[in-house]
Parts: structure tokens; C-alpha cells; sequence
């Protein structure tokens, strides 16, 4: 069984919701937050939540979001699981590339991280929030030449923001704002994605939505606290 959840800054307690058993896998779609400090000082938090993460007895991946250090991210060490490379941050906790294509249970995932930090203004570059939260060119091409390669058709894709059709609705309703003047590259790549893609669900995180304004595109799921079940 597979679970969806979405960002959890740096809380796994939240995971104790999903009612996962061994051979399962839970994804984090962005925010997983654990890989925080800089430094080995001030890291009782991460060393906690990785315990509880080795403790539900299988495999947890997660896509960065924006709130990561991504220094920590670049810095992790590489193997090849669900059929592309993933970091590793313990035997049981790995982290899903931009771009990349996995195969779980049978199903395949287009995976597609990053996301910009509104609030950056308050915080403080390499300390608080990194640049590379939002993707570069080499990780946009990894996508677009990954997807031709899979005849632009996959099961199911995961995000941490969404494409811009859905996102700039989603806005308009919950907050009247618009993503229509922002200069905001992301969603825009990944309603491309959304236009030239066959897929049968897409998943994405970032908003901090469970309960939404009004109904999505069926094709389409905003993840929050809650978790869906992919079976």
C-alpha cells in the first residue's frame, strides 16, 4: 500500500495518523524539514524524528518543498531504488529527485520537488531558506526528457506546488490573490507538464489546504494534513 501525505516540517509524530503497517511506503509531498541544522550541534529534533521514521518498519520518501536545507539534500549520499536515484538519508528514509521517474508497486510516479518561499523577506538566505528551492534549468530538462522517454505517460504525479491553472483557481478562491503577475516559473513548467501528460491523478502539497473553497479538477488532489491511499 502506498500513502500520500503532505508537508510535515520536521514532525513525523503527524505520520502516526496513517494507519501504515510494514511493506508499505508513505511519501512526503515537500516540507519534510527533518534535514535542518547546518551544524552536528542543535540536531536532538532531527536524530527524535528519524527514530519515529525507523520505527514504522518501512520505507518513507519524500520530494522537497521549499522549507528544506537544501545544502543538506546535495550533501546526501546516492543509490538507485524504485527504478531511479534517490538520496539516502537512513536504510528506511530517501529522498525522491526532481524529474525522476519511479516505479512502486507496479506504479509509475513522475516526481517533481521545489517551491518558493513567500515569506523569504523574514528569513535569512542559507540559514532559514536556499535558492536552490527553486528548480534550475538541469532539473527542468531532467523532467521534460524523463517524461519523453516514458512516452509522456505515467500513473500518477507528485509535487510540491501544483500547475499554474490549478494553483492561480485555487488562490483566486481562498485568497484572491493570482499567480498571474508573479513571475513564478514552476507552476508554469508544470501546467506544461499537466497540458502534454497522461496521467490519472496528480498530488501536490504546499498550500496548507485539506479542506478547499471549492472542488478541484477530478484529476487533481491539494494534500495537507490528511493522507490519501494509493492501493
Amino acid at each position: 500500500m502506498i500513502y500520500l501525505t503532505g508537508d510535515k516540517h520536521a514532525n513525523l509524530e503527524k505520520l502516526n495518523k496513517i494507519p501504515s503497517k510494514k511493506g508499505d511506503v508513505i511519501i512526503i509531498l515537500g516540507d519534510f524539514g527533518v534535514l535542518w541544522n547546518q551544524l552536528e550541534i542543535n540536531k536532538e529534533n532531527e536524530k527524535k524524528q528519524l527514530e519515529i521514521a525507523k520505527n514504522k518498519g518501512h520505507d518513507i520518501l519524500w520530494l522537497d518543498g521549499n522549507h528544506e536545507n537544501f545544502d543538506r539534500i546535495e550533501r546526501l549520499g546516492t543509490i538507485e531504488k524504485y527504478g531511479d536515484e534517490v538520496g539516502v538519508v537512513t536504510d528506511n528514509v530517501f529522498h525522491l529527485r526532481r524529474g525522476n521517474i519511479y516505479t512502486i508497486e507496479d506504479k509509475k510516479f513522475f516526481v517533481f520537488g521545489g517551491g518558493i518561499s513567500i515569506d523569504r523577506m523574514f528569513r535569512v538566505l542559507n540559514h532559514t531558506y536556499w535558492k536552490q528551492e527553486l528548480p534550475n534549468f538541469k532539473e527542468y530538462k531532467n523532467g521534460l526528457d524523463n517524461l519523453e522517454k516514458a512516452g509522456k505517460k505515467v500513473d500518477y504525479i507528485l509535487t510540491h506546488e501544483g500547475p499554474f491553472s490549478i494553483v492561480d483557481a485555487l488562490l483566486r478562491k481562498k485568497t484572491h490573490g493570482s499567480l498571474k503577475n508573479s513571475g513564478y516559473d514552476l507552476p508554469k513548467y508544470l501546467e506544461e507538464i499537466k497540458n502534454n501528460t497522461e496521467f490519472k491523478h496528480w498530488y501536490f502539497a504546499h498550500y496548507h489546504f485539506d479542506t478547499l473553497p471549492f472542488e478541484l479538477p477530478k484529476e487533481f488532489s491539494c494534500i495537507y494534513e490528511t493522507y490519501k491511499k494509493i492501493d
